[in-house]
C-alpha cells in the first residue's frame, strides 16, 4: 500500500466515504474492539484511496493518449520462454513442449524449402 501521509480528509467526509464506498466484514467479537475496528476502517480507507488514485492516473493517461498506427512487424511474438520447476508431471510437460517445438521447427523448415 502507498503512504498517504500527505492526504487530509475531514472527519465529516471520512464517515461518508466509509459508509457509502467501503464495506467491512468482521466477526461480532472483533467489531466490539475499537482497535480492531480502527485497523479495519484504516485498511478499507487505504484500499479506497489506492483505487481512487489508480482511477485518476488512468483518466490522466487517457487524456494524453493519442491513437496511432499499429506496426504489424512488432505485433507478432515469434519466441516464447517457459520455465518449469517441477518433477514428475512437470518433466513430462517439458518433454511434450520440446517435442511439439521440434515438430514445429521441422514443419517450418519443410515449408521454407518448398518456397521458390
Amino acid at each position: 500500500m502507498k503512504n498517504y501521509g500527505n492526504v487530509f480528509i475531514s472527519r465529516e467526509s471520512l464517515q461518508g466515504i466509509l459508509a457509502d464506498r467501503c464495506e467491512l466484514r468482521m466477526l461480532k467479537e472483533d467489531a466490539q474492539d475499537p482497535e480492531k475496528m480502527h485497523r479495519a476502517a484504516s485498511r478499507a480507507l487505504k484500499t479506497y484511496l489506492d483505487k481512487f488514485v489508480r482511477l485518476c492516473e488512468r483518466q490522466t493517461e487517457s487524456a494524453h493518449a493519442e491513437p496511432g498506427l499499429l506496426v504489424k512487424d512488432r505485433q507478432v511474438t515469434y519466441e516464447y520462454r517457459i520455465r518449469i520447476h517441477a518433477e514428475g508431471a512437470g518433466e513430462k510437460f517439458a518433454e511434450d513442449i520440446e517435442e511439439a517445438a521440434s515438430g514445429l521447427q521441422q514443419t517450418e523448415k519443410g515449408t521454407s524449402q518448398r518456397r521458390p
